[in-house]
């Protein structure tokens, strides 16, 4: 359960709760931005859509939670893609946000 510390109970941040991260392509190479990277590891933390299924805006609710991000060896994170929404009937809640970040070069 990789947000064990985050207090997620008692807060906002719900949707942060029971996130059981797994490690994909340990090893394996990665390509952001144009830049290979030959060691790296993929942390998958959520890929959850409540109700299941592809998103329907005739649904009064649904609720997307996405995070992986991807480590190079003697380097740290190149890759972070982030997604949360949920969706009342008609419009998006507020608090939906999402970030991507990308690696662009290190020395």
């Amino acid at each position: 359960l990789g947000n064990s510390y985050i207090d997620t109970r008692s807060s906002e941040y719900l949707y942060f709760d029971n996130w059981n991260y797994t490690y994909r392509d340990v090893g394996d190479s990665y390509t952001t931005s144009g830049i290979k990277y030959d060691s790296t590891a993929t942390i998958l933390q959520v890929d959850d859509f409540s109700p299941a299924g592809p998103f329907d805006p005739t649904l009064p609710y649904q609720q997307r939670n996405y995070s992986m991000e991807v480590y190079a060896k003697g380097i740290g994170l190149v890759y972070k893609d982030f997604l949360h929404w949920a969706w009342q009937g008609s419009a998006y809640e507020d608090g939906a946000y999402g970030v991507r970040l990308s690696l662009t070069g290190h020395n």
